[in-house]
């Protein structure tokens, strides 16, 4: 069943996450991301496209975007390189509708998707980012500490034991089995696991030249 994101679920996923209650709620947003994978998957209109002869695809194209004979735009960035698309068609007249000047919202739309690289490597080497990394990292171990020490759960009356390896005084074992007494889990992988979902998502539209 196709499903679409909600206006809620289309919330910017980048280095911070400033809305305290969305996060809350939905976390660092990878059911909305696995969400919106499904909803491209299950498109009615990639599927209606697919079911077409070949000249049929062909005028759906036309339609949609304007072919071959679409006007192109392009826009230059300032980190270097140029883009380019067609308008046209009713793709077109959308953009035109909710954007005003297609040609200069093009500009715009790739001049701010061009510095994300830049963005990106001054706020990874920004000691108030790393510091909150680091802090979540330490948070996430703890957390996980607790967790395991606490061991299994048993079902009710079922007497059974729970697993010494997760006892805290025999201490819990890492992914490589190193043994970890007490709570002295390595956040290594945790402070990586933090950078890697701060990156922002590639930009869709358009191409370099």
């Amino acid at each position: 069943m196709y499903r679409p994101l909600t206006v809620e679920e289309h919330h910017p996923m980048g280095y911070v996450h400033d809305d305290i209650a969305w996060a809350r709620k939905h976390g660092y947003g990878s059911r909305i991301q696995a969400k919106a994978d499904k909803a491209r998957l299950d498109n009615p209109n990639v599927a209606y496209r697919k079911s077409l002869p070949e000249q049929r695809r062909r005028d759906y194209d036309t339609a949609l975007g304007g072919g071959a004979e679409a006007r192109e735009v392009s826009a230059e960035v300032p980190a270097g390189g140029t883009y380019r698309k067609r308008v046209g068609g009713c793709v077109g007249k959308a953009e035109e509708q909710l954007y005003g000047d297609p040609e200069a919202w093009f500009a715009a739309d790739k001049t701010a998707t061009g510095l994300q690289a830049h963005a990106m490597e001054a706020v990874l080497d920004d000691s108030r980012f790393t510091a909150a990394v680091e802090r979540w990292s330490q948070c996430i171990v703890h957390a996980t500490c607790r967790a395991l020490l606490r061991g299994p759960r048993q079902s009710p009356g079922s007497g059974a034991a729970a697993d010494p390896t997760a006892a805290g005084d025999e201490g819990v074992r890492d992914r490589a089995g190193d043994r970890r007494d007490g709570c002295h889990l390595r956040p290594r992988h945790l402070v990586a696991q933090g950078r890697r979902e701060t990156r922002g998502p590639p930009s869709r539209t358009g191409r370099p030249s």
